[in-house]
């Protein structure tokens, strides 16, 4: 019995070390809590690529149709005028063109949508290093603040960009092959309150 009782002590104090061993000698606990915001959701919908027309008469500055004499049979006014196209050569006019509308944005806490040139410079295709084109945004279209909506409605924001050619000349190329211009990048970001 004596063997018994030793046998169980034995055991125990065997358990209880092996517990001793394998707790931490320094242990530490800490509660932290936990806290979840939910942003304010924001949508925006646009094109992935802006391609635009530009022709020479709006390089030069010239309208493309030109109205100015009356043709009249009884009072004897038949001549018709000249015509005048610009200059190549000369400094040419900037071209601006509005996008309607470049983007549709719908927050349920309102936000701002903000558009930048982050790339303004735009190469020819195959070109000169120096001929370029230079884009710029319309102060007009620069800021948008949009409503907040909270059914979900979007808001169309337009756009007017400027572009401005650095080269001397219209740039000259044909149909199958017009000259294009590439690497600029408009930037819309839309920020909440």
């Amino acid at each position: 019995m004596n063997k018994k009782i030793l046998g169980i002590i034995a055991a125990s104090a065997a358990a209880v070390g092996s517990a001793i061993i394998a707790a931490p000698a320094h242990a530490q606990t800490a509660n932290l809590d936990v806290e979840l915001t939910v942003q304010p959701s924001v949508y925006l919908v646009t094109y992935s690529k802006l391609k635009l027309l530009v022709s020479s008469n709006d390089l030069l500055g010239n309208p493309s149709v030109s109205q100015t004499a009356e043709y009249d049979e009884k009072s004897g006014t038949s001549v018709l005028p000249p015509g005048s196209v610009g200059t190549p050569g000369t400094a040419l006019t900037p071209v601006t063109k509005t996008i309607k509308p470049l983007y549709r944005v719908s927050a349920n806490s309102g936000a701002t949508v903000t558009l930048n040139a982050s790339n303004p410079t735009l190469m020819r295709d195959g070109g000169a290093s120096s001929d370029t084109v230079t884009m710029e945004v319309d102060a007009t279209s620069k800021t948008k603040s949009i409503p907040a909506s909270a059914t979900g409605a979007f808001i169309d924001g337009d756009a007017t960009l400027k572009f401005t050619f650095n080269g001397s000349g219209v740039p000259s190329g044909t149909t199958a092959n017009p000259p294009m211009y590439k690497g600029g990048r408009l930037t819309i970001s839309v920020a909440t309150p």
